[in-house]
């Protein structure tokens, strides 16, 4: 692991220098919010949340107030520098949960700074589904950014000392229920379309350019690491986890050409989907070529160009390999910690 973390620092740097010279050193740069939380996953991931500079998180925190959130309110008199979509605040609470957990910073006051919570502008009119794009009915991955970020910022704001933490938690677990009842109870997948002829139309297209059933498998993810989290069972379970393991040995080196999120979805859903059964000989064998991968592909000195956000997605996927092959102390199951990725 230690040969691996050089080398994926030494890559980090080189990838987005002025986040990590914000964090490694507290350097006052200007960063996208995605951006720094790419960086405390990676080094939360790596176990090398020791390198962050003294000041890195005080200034990280003046930074909160100045963000737009979904489900908020300004109350601020200057315009915010930037605005957060469902996915990344989910992102950001998560990082806050990493930040919290690891006994650095606990920065939920912060959040509350200059805006107050309008949770139900997170819904539909029906209050349980969470509003989403409806021209994105067909495109589950798209539209599992906020089936599952909504439900996992609830999570996050109802385990904090938020203003927003009561309301939060009594409508988490009505959501939840609500969004994994409108999942296909056969396969488990994402199920908003109304129309099975533009549905199929729809895959027909996709398929020009992406997997189609990896893309449902990568979206339904999104709802299960909520579920996981707190201890739900999945729906369909068992197709699941058939499906997430075919997959996984049907790729090639990695699933996108290099190791990112779409690598994470599947192994963390083939082992949390098959806990019940045990040892499953076929996924400790894609577990244990994706350590030899993503170790080869870190190895390399130049990785061309791969970007920050690809580091979490390839390191959560390390770690699953780990758990599944080592056991469930190996590594970090960065989705009882964070809640998101």
């Amino acid at each position: 692991m230690q040969r691996l973390a050089d080398s994926v620092l030494s890559h980090l740097k080189k990838a987005s220098e002025p986040a990590v010279s914000f964090w490694l050193n507290n350097v006052d740069v200007s960063c996208r919010v995605q951006d720094h939380c790419d960086v405390i996953y990676s080094l939360y991931l790596l176990n090398r949340l020791d390198l962050v500079a003294p000041g890195a998180v005080e200034r990280f925190a003046s930074l909160i107030p100045q963000l737009a959130f979904p489900g908020w309110v300004s109350t601020a008199a200057l315009p915010s520098a930037e605005t957060l979509n469902v996915h990344n605040f989910a992102y950001l609470l998560g990082t806050l949960n990493i930040l919290r957990r690891q006994g650095i910073g606990d920065l939920y006051p912060v959040i509350e700074l200059q805006r107050r919570p309008e949770l139900d502008r997170l819904f539909f009119k029906n209050g349980l589904t969470p509003r989403y794009p409806t021209k994105f009915t067909h495109h589950a991955w798209r539209v599992s950014h906020w089936l599952g970020g909504v439900p996992s910022i609830l999570l996050s704001l109802s385990k904090s000392a938020s203003v927003a933490a009561d309301v939060a938690e009594k409508r988490l677990a009505t959501s939840i229920k609500a969004i994994n009842g409108r999942l296909n109870p056969k396969t488990g997948m994402i199920r908003e379309y109304r129309s099975e002829f533009l549905q199929r139309a729809f895959r027909f297209a996709y398929r020009l350019r992406h997997d189609p059933d990896l893309g449902d498998l990568g979206g339904i993810a999104h709802i299960l690491w909520v579920n996981w989290a707190m201890g739900m069972p999945y729906v369909a379970s068992e197709h699941l986890a058939e499906a997430s393991v075919k997959a996984l040995a049907r790729r090639g080196r990695f699933l996108e050409g290099v190791p990112y999120c779409l690598d994470f979805d599947l192994i963390q859903i083939a082992r949390t989907a098959t806990q019940a059964r045990g040892r499953v000989p076929a996924l400790e064998t894609e577990a244990l070529r994706y350590l030899a991968d993503i170790e080869a592909f870190f190895a390399q000195s130049d990785l061309g160009a791969y970007t920050l956000h690809k580091f979490p997605g390839a390191l959560a996927t390390y770690a699953e390999a780990q758990l599944i092959t080592q056991g469930p102390s190996a590594a970090i199951d960065i989705i009882k910690d964070a809640y998101w990725l």
